[in-house]
């Protein structure tokens, strides 16, 4: 059997920066149900300028201890600093009080006798901070100071810990807020960065087409340069372009065949110039037609010509007059993508007015209502506008 331990201070380290002033306003709650002790220990304390509360039952110490000390100026709950429990009062007074005052932030101080080894590591293993004797009623004060400075210091850090982890809470929502600008910020910078690139895809097209077609005088040579120039954009493709005439038709000016059977592409193309071409005469801007049903629908039965095929048309205008028809088409499964199409668009734009400029130079010595139409006769392939069939 181990020797009694008297007196032993479980309480570690000192509370430093606790002025007595702090600790006269010690909030005590005493669990005994020997009313000797009570008073004893409740004279004691409160001459010691302490607040001082006691209850006879751990029950009572339970509910004393969930409802607080009482409130502060602002309000407030206030726990209490410490909790002397009477050894005496169960067999096992702390292990049931522990939890309430670890919940609360206060120390428990044991009252006993003497005590062996074995009962002071059941005593600290059950949550007590310290254990005095009940006989050693200047000692107890001081331990009781020091629990209470303790629990005050305990609790310090407890708000201390609250608040970091509130702060913790609104810089990791901020964060999350920059994170997401941040994204936003760069999906748009990305965007900002393709419109970039895609603009100056387009000026570097009209600036290479349009130097390729300034000296160009010649509708034919005009013809053959601006397919060229298309299909090296577009990659294998069928292409044609339709001329009208004064008839109100069309007739086919130049075409490259990528696809298209060759004992067929005549028919196919003068079909086309008949009546495909026409179709698209009034429209305004470039018309792609991807799938099925847009061919059914602007051009009807004559679809079928062009079965299984994305088309891309354009009507080439120059001072709102339709000076030729731009046809693209070759099989769905290999689309004409978006730049793409805006560089057509911008072909056709500078395409209409070098052929408007050309029209003017052949046409100069006549009066304006003689020059005829580029798909008049006079001016079919056999007097220059060949083709450039593949």
């Amino acid at each position: 059997m181990l020797s009694p331990l008297t007196n032993t201070n479980i309480v570690s380290g000192d509370p430093r920066g606790a002025t007595d002033r702090e600790l006269s306003v010690v909030r005590v709650l005493i669990a005994s149900n020997d009313a000797s002790l009570r008073d004893r220990l409740r004279r004691a304390m409160n001459k010691a300028g302490m607040s001082c509360c006691a209850v006879r039952t751990p029950a009572a110490a339970c509910e004393r201890l969930a409802g607080g000390a009482g409130v502060d100026q602002d309000g407030q709950c206030v726990s209490y600093d410490v909790v002397v429990v009477d050894a005496a009062l169960s067999d096992e007074p702390a292990a049931g009080l522990a939890p309430f005052a670890e919940e609360a932030g206060t120390c428990l101080v044991l009252v006993a006798g003497p005590i062996d080894a074995e009962g002071a590591i059941a005593a600290v293993r059950a949550g007590v901070a310290d254990i005095v004797q009940a006989d050693a009623m200047g000692e107890l004060l001081g331990r009781v100071k020091l629990a209470a400075a303790k629990s005050r210091c305990g609790r310090r850090q407890q708000n201390r810990i609250v608040k970091l982890k509130r702060m913790c809470r609104r810089l990791n929502s901020a964060r999350e807020q920059v994170a997401r600008q941040a994204e936003a910020l760069c999906t748009d910078l990305v965007q900002a960065y393709q419109e970039l690139a895609d603009h100056m895809s387009q000026v570097t097209t009209a600036t290479e087409f349009k130097g390729l077609i300034r000296n160009e005088l010649d509708i034919e040579s005009l013809l053959r340069t601006t397919l060229e120039y298309v299909l090296s954009r577009t990659g294998p493709t069928n292409a044609a372009i339709f001329l009208p005439t004064t008839t109100g038709d069309y007739s086919l000016g130049a075409y490259v065949n990528y696809d298209c059977p060759k004992e067929t592409v005549d028919i196919l193309l003068d079909h086309m110039a008949n009546v495909v071409a026409p179709r698209f005469e009034s429209l305004t801007g470039l018309l792609y037609l991807p799938e099925q049903a847009g061919l059914d629908r602007y051009i009807g039965d004559d679809a079928q010509w062009l079965d299984d095929s994305g088309v891309v048309a354009l009507a080439c205008k120059h001072e709102n007059e339709t000076l030729a028809i731009f046809m693209l088409f070759r099989d769905r499964k290999h689309t004409y993508n978006a730049p793409l199409l805006e560089q057509i668009t911008t072909i056709g734009e500078l395409f209409a007015a070098q052929l408007a400029r050309v029209i003017h130079i052949h046409h100069r010595h006549l009066p304006k209502h003689k020059w005829g139409m580029l798909g008049d006769p006079e001016h079919g392939a056999d007097d220059g506008y060949g083709d450039l069939a593949a």
